[in-house]
């Protein structure tokens, strides 16, 4: 019989502290609760026009950082929840991102055809959008932002997601042993982050925790005494892959294809045992994802493909992946997949190089009519899967340096010099933050007398 038909009951919680910033949610002591927290209400109100949320996050990113406390101890934490979330967002079937996610968190991922671009392009060969129901995706319904409440522009988050642990404590939280237990939301100052142009003022609008209370004693008799557990806490680090340009004096005056290398120390996870990594390609050029005054589909959330991307890894000085590593796309797709199980891409979305108008050449080497919404979910994942006490990141791409001649293709490009009618303002050249994720394993460890220790494990 379903514990719920047993003496479940949901309660449905205020923060004790709301603002702008921040908002602090605490439970009560010696309760029992099922482990499915979910955390409602989440968005923005007072912005002015048509308004919605960046595409692959939806309204989840007006949260920067969530943690679990129990009083002043930290049991789990995500920093950066909108890169975290807009790769949970792409970590979904299509069917989900389409149907469900869409919903709930007012995104826009998943895909299908939806015409041609019968304006760019006459002879109708190109598709135009591979959104799907724009109209159930943004702020309350594509309508303009207004006084709460409206229908259909706040979102739901399971902190599972953002919270591991959760996952890890057989389906309950005991509150006489976590006896001070508070969820802290700290929220986005980056109107960019949430939505698709920079509005203020903003109002952010106040969430609820809600949570399922195990209320029967027969019930609770189930839960029986905490002996500790184990789990993986998402960690994360970042790193700054500097720009490409024509002053390093890389650029050939034969081949404009400078190759850059880099290797990296990641010292954030010396000394702890790590699982899954994830690493999102944050371009640092705002020109990439913005369009005049609006953000494009997936803004500073998703993850920029560069051009002929190596990857390779070293642990306590020894190569990860055999040989030079990831050296094609199709190996990091399926890398990534592996590891972190489906996601939903659609066409040219992952491992694909487009140009846009910005570099005002021709681009028929690349991809025809690229724009801004492709190539913006490429990730890197595997599994590191050992204890590092030190870890190495090989990252290497070649940069593109076009000679712009009025829309045409260049001519023989012998005898030109580096300055001459190169850019430096390609997306692919730009400099960008390699926003490192990983499962770190951690183990909550009863101590005698009472009371329990939060160790790396």
């Amino acid at each position: 019989m379903s514990i719920y038909n047993e003496g479940v009951k949901t309660n449905i919680i205020d923060p004790v502290y709301f603002s702008n910033q921040r908002a602090e949610f605490r439970l009560e002591s010696d309760s029992v609760y099922l482990s499915n927290w979910r955390l409602l209400n989440i968005g923005v109100t007072g912005a002015v026009g048509s308004k919605t949320y960046s595409g692959i996050t939806g309204a989840i990113a007006c949260i920067k950082n969530i943690a679990l406390y129990d009083n002043n101890v930290l049991l789990d934490q995500i920093l950066d929840v909108p890169k975290w979330c807009g790769f949970k967002s792409f970590n979904n079937s299509n069917a989900d991102s389409q149907d469900l996610e869409s919903n709930l968190r007012k995104s826009r991922m998943g895909s299908c055809v939806q015409g041609y671009d019968t304006v760019a392009n006459g002879s109708e060969t190109r598709i135009d959008e591979w959104e799907v129901r724009p109209a159930l995706t943004g702020i309350n319904g594509g309508t303009a932002l207004g006084t709460y409440p409206k229908d259909g522009d706040r979102a739901f988050l399971r902190l599972k997601e953002v919270f591991p642990l959760l996952n890890n404590l057989n389906g309950f939280v005991d509150t006489s042993v976590f006896r001070e237990l508070k969820v802290v939301v700290e929220f986005s100052d980056d109107h960019t982050e949430f939505l698709k142009s920079d509005d203020a003022p903003l109002q952010m609008v106040q969430p609820l925790l809600v949570v399922d209370e195990v209320v029967s004693d027969e019930s609770k008799s189930r839960v029986g005494g905490f002996s500790g557990t184990t789990y993986f806490s998402i960690e994360n680090d970042r790193v700054i892959v500097p720009a490409i340009t024509t002053a390093s004096g890389v650029i050939s005056n034969v081949i404009p294809k400078p190759i850059q290398q880099r290797t990296f120390n990641i010292n954030g996870f010396n000394n702890k045992t790590v699982g899954r990594m994830l690493i999102a390609k944050t371009p640092l050029n705002p020109a990439t994802y913005t369009n005049g005054g609006s953000v494009d589909k997936v803004g500073q959330n998703g993850s920029s493909g560069m051009m002929e991307e190596e990857f390779q890894m070293r642990v306590g000085g020894s190569s990860v992946l055999a040989g030079r590593g990831i050296t094609k796309e199709s190996e990091r797709l399926a890398y990534l997949n592996d590891t972190w199980g489906t996601c939903s891409v659609p066409p040219f979305v992952s491992g694909g190089t487009a140009f846009f108008a910005l570099d005002n050449v021709n681009r028929g080497s690349i991809i025809l009519g690229g724009d801004k919404d492709l190539n913006v979910t490429d990730y890197i994942g595997l599994n590191v899967g050992k204890y590092v006490e030190s870890l190495e990141i090989d990252y290497q791409r070649v940069g593109n340096y076009i000679f712009p001649n009025a829309g045409t293709p260049p001519p023989d490009t012998a005898g030109k010099t580096a300055n001459d009618g190169f850019t430096d303002a390609s997306p692919l050249n730009q400099a960008l933050q390699l926003n490192i994720f990983c499962e770190v394993r951690k183990a909550i460890v009863p101590v005698a007398g009472g009371g329990y220790s939060v160790v790396y494990n």
